[in-house]
């Protein structure tokens, strides 16, 4: 582990996302979780969660979508998933969003990846 990694605890089976500060409240950004797609979501209480950019309804990209109070809203068809735990809040979609590892360490946002 270099010394950047031990500088803000970052495990082996993490990476660093970016600060905190740089994901604007309300807003979906894609990022890049390792090999895997993300949308990362930092909701007005400033709680950080991160999903595979996939909706569960139809496996399409999901963070063309928009946050609507505590639901992401998938821009294909209009279903809604829980911002913080991913959980489907709509009949479209029968399965929650999956929902990757995340810790605030110094103001930097880790993410748990596979493999």
């Amino acid at each position: 582990m270099d010394s950047a990694h031990q500088r803000v605890g970052i495990m082996d089976n993490e990476i660093d996302l970016g600060a905190t500060s740089t994901f604007p409240v309300d807003e979906l950004v894609r990022v890049e979780a390792g090999k895997t797609t993300c949308v990362l979501v930092r909701n007005s209480e400033g709680n950080i969660s991160v999903f595979e950019d996939k909706c569960t309804h139809l496996n399409m990209a999901i963070a063309d979508g928009r946050v609507d109070g505590a639901s992401i809203v998938c821009p294909w068809h209009g279903a809604y998933f829980d911002v913080e735990t991913g959980e489907s809040q709509s009949p479209l979609a029968d399965a929650p969003l999956k929902k990757l590892s995340t810790r605030v360490v110094d103001g930097r946002v880790l993410c748990g990846v596979e493999g």
